[in-house]
């Protein structure tokens, strides 16, 4: 084939090393959706201390390590509160992570909001201080792109990401965040330190995750590059 549309470096690494010519491959990550998002306006440091989750509550998620890390954070800081916000389309599994944050003590500190529509979804997001992206490391999972690392900056609030090929070149770049190793102990640390920034810090590192999503990861910026590169090749 003339050419191929990869997910992520990592997967464009991967092909390189089963033989394909680099020249031959572009990858295609995943981003937002412009109008879903202002990227020009200030953002607001929140008085209280939310930690937000966004996204499937689906089994294979594996959450459990969400609610497990979160009983850290609430140990140190009290006032501490998680989001979970999100549905699934099995029927127990809300239930089962509602069962387990009331086993580890969190349940008054944690709010399941169930299935809403992404605009209300983004909207609570903003309001939080810290965003998590666990994504448990995989050998099948490291080629991909997560949109959660990417929506989260977009509401301009800093990130704890577990570290991941995709997730850890982003937040190097962007310095929007903290990517630490998968672990319940690295995790709570890394949120702690977010929640403990002062305004200041916080507004700036709010302000480059921001700024690294406008420039790089609309779907506005990534489909003009993808244009451009098939009317390269249709040139030829």
């Amino acid at each position: 084939m003339d050419h191929v549309f990869v997910q992520s470096e990592k997967m464009k690494q991967d092909l390189i090393e089963k033989g394909i010519s680099q020249d031959k491959l572009t990858p295609v990550p995943m981003g937002v959706d412009n109008k879903l998002f202002d990227f020009d306006a200030v953002s607001v440091f929140p008085a209280e201390p939310i930690v937000v989750y966004l996204g499937a509550m689906d089994k294979a998620r594996g959450l459990e390590f969400v609610l497990r890390t979160f009983k850290n954070v609430h140990l140190k800081i009290p006032r501490a509160k998680l989001w979970m916000i999100g549905g699934s389309e099995e029927p127990e599994a809300l239930d089962e992570l509602k069962q387990e944050a009331k086993k580890l003590g969190i349940d008054n500190a944690t709010w399941f909001t169930g299935q809403m529509p992404m605009t209300d979804a983004i909207n609570l997001v903003k309001q939080a201080r810290v965003g998590i992206s666990p994504f448990k490391p995989s050998p099948v999972l490291d080629s991909t792109s997560p949109t959660k690392l990417i929506e989260y900056m977009a509401c301009g609030i800093p990130v704890v990401a577990n570290k991941h090929p995709e997730q850890s070149r982003v937040i190097k770049d962007s310095q929007c965040g903290l990517a630490v190793e998968w672990s319940h102990e690295a995790f709570s640390n890394a949120v702690i330190d977010l929640l403990n920034l002062n305004k200041q810090g916080w507004i700036e590192m709010s302000f480059k995750g921001k700024a690294y999503t406008r420039e790089n990861r609309t779907y506005t910026v990534i489909s003009e590059k993808l244009a451009c590169k098939y009317r390269g090749l249709l040139s030829k």
